[in-house]
C-alpha cells in the first residue's frame, strides 16, 4: 500500500468515525436552532456537483467544520453581520426534535390552549 493510499484511506477513516461520533450526539440531544451552532471555512464555490444538497446555480464547498456552545443570534439568509442577543429569543424544540426519552415526557406534559 502507498503511504498516500495509507493516508487517504486514514482520513477517511477518521472523517467516517467522527461523522458517527456527530450522529450518536445528534440522537442524544435535542435539535438546537435560534442562533450560531459553529463555524467552517468556504473554500470554493461551484456551479456543478453531485451531492444531493446542491441545487444551484451556485453552491459553497464548506470544509473544517468547528461546532461550538449555541450563541443566541437572529439569523438571515445570505452573509450577515450578526450579533448575539438574549437566550430569551430561543425557541423550544418541538417534539420531533427531541431526543427519544424527552418524545415521551413531552407527550404527556400539558399542552399551552391557543387562543
Amino acid at each position: 500500500m502507498k503511504i498516500d493510499h495509507f493516508n487517504a484511506v486514514k482520513t477517511l477513516s477518521e472523517q467516517r468515525d467522527a461523522a458517527l461520533v456527530r450522529q450518536r450526539r445528534l440522537q442524544e440531544e435535542p435539535l438546537r436552532r435560534g442562533g450560531i451552532i459553529g463555524s467552517v471555512a468556504v473554500v470554493d464555490v461551484v456551479t456543478e456537483s453531485d451531492s444531493r444538497w446542491f441545487f444551484g446555480p451556485r453552491g459553497l464547498v464548506l470544509a473544517d467544520p468547528e461546532p461550538c456552545d449555541l450563541i443566541p443570534a437572529i439569523g438571515a439568509l445570505g452573509y450577515f453581520a450578526w450579533q448575539p442577543v438574549s437566550p430569551d429569543i430561543l425557541p423550544a424544540p418541538n417534539k420531533w426534535m427531541l431526543p427519544a426519552g424527552a418524545k415521551a415526557a413531552a407527550a404527556t406534559a400539558p399542552q399551552p390552549t391557543l387562543l
